[in-house]
């Protein structure tokens, strides 16, 4: 989780009128909640030429929006062609404006986009079906390695061993029933194809992660 900067204690300053922490967290609020959070800037930033204090804060507080779009971006080439490049530009700016960053790892970030985007204008349910597929591809580096069943495993069991012996799925691993052969959409894209948007037609995928 993010750090609570008003606990720590810090040194004196005789040029600042709050303490260390106090300024840093006032910094964090007017970051994370942006035209949410009115800090008051004129009564904290020096006013520079030319450089109003409102104009200096905007700038991390942009920044740091901006990087949360970039990162998002990465992840959906499949759902930039199926929605086109100035749509998905958009739902992402609404997306970074409407959910928080809680995770101290920017790349799990983008966990939460397909629920958004099942509720946003700009959804469809396969876009959303499409959007779960490609968060699931992209989330797999950070679930742990495990091992996976081999024949050597199963060396010397009898049938009676094997109905109750406990096979347990791997770590990066998820099962999924879709609506639409989502999956067949993502590897027609990625293969430079020109697919169409699908008709209904359900699914069942498994993503995982090997070696």
């Amino acid at each position: 989780t993010l750090p609570t900067l008003q606990q720590p204690t810090a040194p004196y300053m005789k040029n600042q009128s709050l303490a260390i922490a106090e300024e840093q967290a006032r910094m964090q609020d007017a970051i994370l909640l942006g035209s949410a959070f009115d800090s008051n800037p004129n009564e904290w930033i020096r006013s520079k030429e030319g450089f109003a204090p409102a104009d200096q804060l905007a700038v991390y507080v942009n920044g740091y929006r901006f990087r949360l779009r970039d990162v998002v971006a990465l992840d959906y080439p499949v759902l930039k062609y199926a929605m086109g490049e100035e749509a998905l530009r958009q739902l992402i700016a609404d997306f970074v404006d409407t959910i928080p960053a809680d995770h101290f790892n920017i790349g799990r970030y983008a966990k939460k986009l397909p629920k958004f985007l099942a509720t946003h204008p700009l959804g469809t349910p396969f876009l959303a079906e499409l959007c779960t597929l490609e968060t699931a591809i992209a989330q797999l580096a950070d679930l742990p390695e495990t091992v996976a069943l081999e024949t050597r495993h199963l060396e010397g069991m009898t049938p009676d061993m094997l109905m109750e012996a406990n096979l347990l799925p791997r770590k990066a691993l998820q099962l999924f029933t879709f609506h639409y052969p989502v999956n067949e959409y993502y590897r027609a894209v990625m293969e430079e194809e020109s697919p169409a948007i699908p008709s209904k037609k359900d699914s069942y995928l498994a993503v995982f992660r090997h070696e």
